[in-house]
């Protein structure tokens, strides 16, 4: 089966609609891997977008001009193992293989009326960049090349016969050149078809036809490619026609089933009273349904019974919450008005006459001015939704929406690398390399020595079991709006518990208390990455937060409270992190003042760190 590559230059996907036009016109052509220019996106990065990953790269300086980026469907997503985000005119995409390993480079070269300087330096990067590939990859050059190439009879064994040009110009030779010196042949001219088949831009006047992109291969893997043509039906609102490229190629194939992802409960519900009171006395039914099984299980019955139970009551009354879609404000209306736009197009190719042609334009000027219309309204209902929150006092929402427009779009990152800095897309293997990683940091050097508490003094004393109203205060001291464990149990559904609840809960951190035994499900935390800088793919510039059961915290919260008394008799005064009436923002603004001081009259510093203690040595 061939890999269908499409090359395309889209004017800009910084149109309202225009990335999902994109995305529907790649599906219509059944296009798997598409090189993309002048998206005039800024930066580079990766982002997720429904089946489809975009890898763009862009410029830094702001200015929004040319850059490239590629669009991999899901299917091919597992096959990406490289992306080399160059600058705004020159990207690359390693995908593996059976046999060798493809890099596509997607490239946007100068126009023909471009400085020469400005070639030069272009054309010295490319070929620095083609150099770096590895030599058993295969190499695939594709993209807007602005080069008109000919039919040259001395360049015949580069460039074939099928050019829809007689004669090469400026750039063209300059594409010629590099084909030669690094042993490729240009595909896009090779291939025999209609000449129609063959323009890839035609001109605002609709006269001018010229073919200027153009597809480059190594010359041992030339048949690789078996069919070059373009599609003029396809539409995104841009002069260039899309390119659409077969290439015989075995590629790994991700398996379309998506993971289910278990819903959160819509714990927001309980705020009402009715609700709250609904949510109590389903759950005391629950409950008092199980009360045999509850007095004959151990510590995992008695835990499985009340976590059941929980959720149970739970996705009875609240529910669980509804992901918010994004985009929203592209509906059926702009899908409608863009298709309307893609036939009037059809007619105008087909037959191009005055009539046709302002038909074409009349649809593209509504379907414009629909998505713009749509976007502004749907902005325009954001800040309407926030000064509504600030009018009901739902300050909670009213902040998490400013900081969600004052960031922007976050792309969310759907690779990672390995050791060797390949990259990884299947669900499995993403799994596996981040218990790698966290077992790494987490799990090294953890051996403990005999003598590591020598010096901390033991306390022997009857300590009773947990009172009743030790559960009630730990409960009461659980923050809401946190997230869940494993079991999906939130403060908030603990809270509102009411008091069989409290009941069971008491009964069993008393079984625990005595057996001396956990439920296992409470040894089990989930980390999720936290991207702190640098690289979104790499492991090392991520902290882990681990998510752990709510109901173990009401539990390790009575056991902190009675062990805090025990534990002050063993900690110095030097320590400050976490004791009430304490903080180490004083002792760090002992130390700023001492540094000042030590700086204003041209004192030596001498600070000795240990992991006792900090002493502080001025001279």
């Amino acid at each position: 089966m061939d890999l269908i590559l499409a090359t395309w230059n889209v004017r800009t996907l910084k149109r309202p609609g225009a990335l999902h036009a994109l995305k529907r016109q790649l599906e219509l052509y059944r296009v798997e891997i598409a090189e993309i220019q002048e998206m005039r996106w800024p930066g580079n990065g990766i982002l997720e977008s429904g089946d489809w990953t975009v890898f763009f790269s862009g410029s830094n300086d702001g200015s929004g001009m040319a850059g490239t980026g590629f669009l991999v469907n899901r299917k091919r997503k597992e096959a990406v193992i490289g992306f080399k985000p160059v600058n705004e005119r020159i990207s690359t995409l390693r995908l593996r293989s059976q046999f060798f390993n493809i890099t596509l480079v997607c490239v946007y070269a100068p126009t023909e009326d471009a400085d020469e300087e400005e070639k030069e330096r272009f054309y010295e990067k490319l070929e620095e960049v083609v150099d770096e590939i590895a030599h058993h990859d295969v190499k695939i050059l594709l993209g807007d090349l602005n080069a008109k190439i000919g039919r040259e009879e001395r360049f015949q064994s580069v460039i074939g016969k099928e050019s829809l040009h007689s004669e090469s110009n400026d750039n063209g030779r300059r594409v010629i050149d590099l084909a030669v010196r690094k042993d490729m042949i240009i595909s896009s001219t090779q291939k025999q078809r209609k000449n129609i088949k063959k323009a890839t831009w035609c001109s605002p006047d609709g006269v001018t036809s010229n073919q200027i992109d153009h597809i480059l291969i190594d010359k041992r893997h030339c048949t690789d490619i078996t069919n070059v043509e373009s599609c003029r039906g396809a539409d995104i609102n841009s002069d260039h026609y899309m390119v659409r490229i077969g290439c015989r190629q075995r590629i790994a194939v991700t398996n379309n089933k998506r993971a289910k992802t278990q819903a959160r409960f819509d714990v927001a519900k309980l705020k009402e009273e009715a609700v709250s009171h609904r949510y109590e006395e389903c759950l005391k039914n629950y409950l008092e349904q199980k009360e045999d099984a509850w007095n004959t299980e151990g510590v995992e019955g008695k835990w499985s019974i009340l976590k059941e139970s929980v959720i149970g009551a739970a996705r009875e009354v609240v529910g669980s919450r509804k992901k918010e879609i994004q985009a929203r404000w592209f509906d059926e209306e702009c899908i409608t008005a863009i298709e309307r736009r893609n036939r009037a197009r059809m007619k105008m190719i087909q037959r191009k006459t005055r009539g046709t042609v302002e038909d074409y334009r009349s649809e593209r000027r509504i379907a414009d001015k629909l998505c713009r219309r749509k976007k502004r309204a749907y902005e325009k209902q954001q800040l309407e939704s926030i000064e509504e929150h600030y009018g009901r006092g739902e300050m909670r929402k009213f902040y998490k929406k400013i900081r969600e427009d004052k960031k922007g779009f976050q792309p969310r990152a759907v690779y990672c690398k390995d050791k060797l800095g390949n990259m990884i897309g299947d669900e499995q293997g993403i799994k596996r390399r981040w218990r790698e990683h966290f077992d790494e940091v987490l799990n090294h050097g953890q051996q403990e020595t005999e003598t590591a508490y020598d010096d901390v003094r033991t306390v022997q004393e009857e300590v009773g079991r947990p009172m009743p109203y030790e559960v009630k205060e730990a409960i009461k001291d659980l923050a809401n709006n946190k997230a869940p464990g494993l079991d999906l149990i939130t403060a908030e559904l603990v809270k509102k518990g009411g008091d069989m609840f409290v009941q069971r809960m008491h009964a069993l951190i008393n079984e625990i208390w005595l057996e001396e035994k956990m439920p296992e499900e409470w040894s089990i935390g989930i980390i999720c990455p936290v991207h702190k800088k640098g690289d979104k793919m790499e492991c090392r510039n991520y902290r882990g937060i681990t998510l752990l059961s709510i109901l173990f915290k009401v539990f390790a919260k009575i056991l902190a409270k009675r062990m805090t008394p025990l534990i002050e008799c063993n900690i110095g005064e030097y320590q400050c992190g976490y004791r009430p009436g304490r903080s180490t923002v004083d002792h760090i603004f002992t130390i700023r003042q001492i540094l000042e001081k030590c700086y204003e009259f041209d004192v030596n510093r001498y600070i000795l760190i240990s992991n006792r203690h900090m002493t502080l040595s001025v001279g």
